[in-house]
């Protein structure tokens, strides 16, 4: 091959590389993997305020999540209170005419304590 063929060439190949390494690092494939360091130690929690005032705390997000329709029960781990419960949210008033939900929160009967 001629020498002044490929150095013709070479400004075109290089480009055509950087490119497709710019491809690779923007689509994922060249992620970095994380250290120990930068992974979390605690687990986020959410608290939940039940019909009788008191605080729970789970893992999941209420406001985010959709919950059965009918008044039916969902089972969730309480971090404070150490055992599993049923939360059932019902739509009724707040004292006056204003609307929101209610949560009634009770033991889980599977939970032994």
């Amino acid at each position: 091959m001629n020498p002044s063929m490929m150095n013709k060439y070479t400004p075109t190949v290089l480009w055509l590389l950087l490119c497709l390494f710019f491809i690779i690092i923007k689509s994922g494939c060249g992620k970095p993997i994380s250290s120990v360091d930068a992974l979390p130690i605690g687990k986020k929690s959410y608290p939940l305020l039940d019909n009788k005032a008191i605080m729970h705390e789970y893992r999941d997000n209420f406001d985010k999540m959709i919950f059965p329709k009918h008044n039916k029960k969902l089972t969730q781990y309480c971090s404070l209170h150490r055992h599993w419960e049923d939360i059932r949210a019902v739509w009724s008033k707040n004292g006056g005419d204003d609307f929101r939900w209610q949560y009634y929160v009770m033991k889980n009967k599977k939970s032994f304590k």
